[in-house]
């Protein structure tokens, strides 16, 4: 999907997405990051395709700060403004330092992106030798 198609579907969408899509991301995230075995491995963490939040949450619940990364700057506004840094951006070329992260998650950002492939590595650049990536796609979203 292309980011000015994912940027229109977002857009306007922020208020809805956080009340009612949240019930279901909020223990998908939970799921993800519990993946870490409750152990940050540092302090700096991404968030990226944030949406409304639910990952950085679970992150900022165990201690890291959390930058926030989203196409739609709606979706950033919402919730984020207030805590923590949010950047609007592409998953697939993020506008922020390599190396510089210790845990990168991307929840629920891969289906809408065209090439998983180049997401994956921004996510792997973006973050520091020895982190970790955290990254889930629908099955029914990855090419065959």
């Amino acid at each position: 999907m292309s980011p000015d198609l994912v940027r229109g579907a977002y857009r306007g969408a922020a208020r809805s997405w956080a009340d009612d899509a949240s019930l279901a991301y909020i223990p998908l995230a939970r799921h993800l990051v519990a993946q870490l075995g409750g152990r940050l491995p540092g302090p700096r963490a991404l968030d990226a395709g944030a949406g409304t939040g639910a990952a950085g949450d679970v992150l900022r619940e165990l201690g890291a700060g959390v930058v926030s990364v989203d196409l739609e700057p709606d979706m950033l506004r919402h919730r984020l403004g207030a805590r923590g840094h949010t950047v609007v951006g592409d998953v697939a070329r993020l506008p922020l330092r390599s190396h510089y992260f210790d845990v990168a998650v991307a929840g629920f950002v891969l289906n809408h992106v065209a090439d998983h492939v180049a997401a994956l590595l921004e996510l792997g650049r973006v973050t520091r030798p020895g982190g970790v990536v955290l990254a889930w796609c629908s099955p029914t979203s990855v090419p065959s």
